[in-house]
C-alpha cells in the first residue's frame, strides 16, 4: 500500500488539521532555508572576485538581520501554536473511545525520587561526554565544532525520532508530524538563529 493509499484512510477533519500544521511548518522551514542561503549567496555572488561590491561586514550584517528575522518568526510561531491556534496542535481524540484512561503508575514521591536520580545520572554522563569530545576530535580527525554541533544533537534526538516512528506505526500521524516538523523547525529557526549572530 502506498503512502497516498494510507493518506486516504485518514479522517477528513484530521487531514485538514494536519494540512494546516504542515503549511505552517513548511512556511517556517522555507523561511529558514532562505535566511540561511541569502548571506551565502551574497558572499559568493557579490563579494568575491575583483569587482567585489559587498564586504565581509555587509555579509555579517545580512546574516545577523536574517537571524533576527528567524528568531522573530520562531517567537511568532510559538505564539501561534500555544495561544491563537492551540486547537490545531492538540492531539486528536479518537471518536470511538476504545482506549481507557491510564492510571498513574508512580506516586508523587517516587516520581520526584526518580527525577532527581535520573538528573544526577544524566549530569555525570554529560560531563563524561564533554570530556571525551576533545580526544575524539583528535583521534577521528574531525573538528570539535562538527562533533558538538552536528553529531551530538543527532545522537541526542535519536530517542525523539524513534518515538516518531513508533507513533507512526500506531497510526498517530498528527503526533508524528508534530515531532518531525517541530524538531526541524526548532533547529532551523531557533538554534541556527541563536548561533548565527555570534561568529
Amino acid at each position: 500500500m502506498s503512502f497516498t493509499g494510507t493518506f486516504t484512510l485518514i479522517r477528513p477533519r484530521l487531514r485538514m488539521r494536519m494540512q494546516k500544521q504542515a503549511d505552517v511548518s513548511t512556511g517556517l522551514l522555507t523561511l529558514g532555508v532562505l535566511c540561511q542561503s541569502l548571506p551565502l549567496l551574497l558572499r559568493y555572488a557579490v563579494s568575491s572576485g575583483e569587482h567585489a561590491v559587498a564586504t565581509d561586514t555587509t555579509v555579517l550584517e545580512l546574516s545577523r538581520a536574517c537571524s533576527f528575522i528567524m528568531l522573530l518568526a520562531y517567537v511568532a510561531y510559538l505564539f501561534f501554536q500555544l495561544k491563537t491556534h492551540r486547537q490545531l496542535f492538540e492531539p486528536q481524540e479518537i471518536e470511538g473511545g476504545d482506549e481507557e484512561e491510564e492510571e498513574a503508575v508512580l506516586g508523587f514521591g517516587s516520581a520526584l525520587f526518580w527525577l532527581i536520580l535520573m538528573t544526577v545520572i544524566i549530569a555525570v554522563l554529560s560531563e563524561y561526554v564533554v570530556g571525551t569530545i576533545e580526544p575524539t576530535s583528535q583521534s577521528w580527525g574531525l573538528s570539535v565544532s562538527f562533533i558538538s554541533i552536528i553529531l551530538l544533537p543527532i545522537v541526542g534526538n535519536a530517542a525523539e525520532h524513534a518515538g516518531a516512528v513508533i507513533f507512526a506505526l500506531k497510526n498517530k500521524l498528527d503526533i508524528t508530524l508534530g515531532v518531525a516538523l517541530g524538531s526541524a523547525t526548532q533547529i532551523s529557526m531557533f538554534v541556527v538563529g541563536t548561533l548565527t549572530p555570534f561568529p
